[in-house]
């Protein structure tokens, strides 16, 4: 992974995702805002400066960054990006405008109140999400970056884990029964 290499991207999006077309190997694009992370001798990440990224992909942090300039740790902001996107590729929605107090949706994870946040979706035709992706995502996209997974941690999240246990054949029915609920969304 990047975050292994010592690189965090800043900008990680949908549109920064692409496939190869012969053999749809999943390809990271557009590093023009990554940066190298420094660690001192313990292995402390040094913080990350500057309000890099799309609006609706920034975390909490970096979106505060312009204000308050403490820095922040660009892999746990890479992380919450994770967790845009992946409420958008489950959902065919976005699950926020802006990790800001002032956006309603936001706001009920920054005060907690995670069932109205479901809710607000509930309403909006988004229904059958698991109680483990519920938790994964609030996770990803908490506004405090210490309570954030790592990739490792997401990669043996229970929910990640459902899917990556299936057989060839259960995957394949997975991804009908997937494909079908997004097509009622359009």
């Amino acid at each position: 992974s990047l975050h292994r290499m010592g690189i965090c991207h800043r900008d990680l999006k949908l549109d920064n995702f692409l496939f190869d077309g012969d053999n749809f190997t999943l390809k990271l694009s557009d590093f023009g805002f990554s940066s190298l992370i420094i660690r001192n001798r313990l292995g402390k990440a040094k913080k990350q400066r500057g309000s890099f990224g799309t609006k609706s992909y920034k975390a909490p942090e970096v979106v505060l960054e312009k204000e308050e300039s403490k820095g922040y740790d660009g892999e746990k902001a890479d992380i919450s990006s994770l967790g845009v996107i992946l409420f958008s590729l489950r959902t065919c929605k976005i699950g926020f405008i802006e990790a800001k107090s002032n956006d309603a949706l936001y706001n009920y994870i920054i005060e907690g109140k995670i069932s109205e946040y479901w809710s607000a979706f509930k309403d909006n035709g988004i229904d059958g999400l698991t109680k483990e992706f519920k938790k994964l995502y609030i996770k990803m996209v908490s506004p405090n970056p210490k309570n954030r997974p790592t990739l490792e941690e997401i990669y043996n999240d229970e929910w990640l884990k459902e899917i990556r246990d299936l057989s060839e054949e259960e995957l394949g029915n997975y991804e009908k029964e997937l494909i079908a609920e997004l097509k009622k969304r359009e």
